[in-house]
C-alpha cells in the first residue's frame, strides 16, 4: 500500500485529494492486486501490477474493485482525472 501511496500519477492524486477519497482509491487499488502478489516473495510482481494499471488509459472504475461502489462519486473521480491530465498535456 505504501507502493501505491507513494507512487500515484499526479492527477489521480490530485483529483482524489479534491474529492476527499485518496484512502479509499489506495486501499481499492491495493484490493484488486492479485493475493499471490502480496508476500514477501513476489512483492515485485505487484509493483509491476499496480505500475501496469496506472498507465491503463480505461475509466478508473475499471481498475478498482468495485464491490460496494458509489459509481456516481467514482465517475466524477474519472472526470476530475481527465481533466487535469487534459491540462497538463
Amino acid at each position: 500500500m505504501n507502493f501505491i501511496r507513494q507512487n500515484l500519477p499526479e492527477s489521480w492524486e490530485k483529483a482524489a485529494t479534491e474529492l476527499k477519497m485518496k484512502t479509499e482509491l489506495i486501499t481499492r487499488l491495493h484490493a484488486n492486486v492479485p493475493r499471490i502478489y502480496k508476500n514477501k516473495y513476489h512483492y515485485k510482481e505487484g509493483m509491476n501490477y499496480i505500475r501496469g494499471v496506472f498507465r491503463a488509459s480505461c475509466d478508473i472504475i475499471y481498475l478498482v474493485e468495485a464491490t460496494d461502489i458509489d459509481k456516481e462519486k467514482w465517475e466524477l473521480l474519472n472526470n476530475k482525472i481527465k481533466e487535469y491530465e487534459y491540462q497538463c498535456a
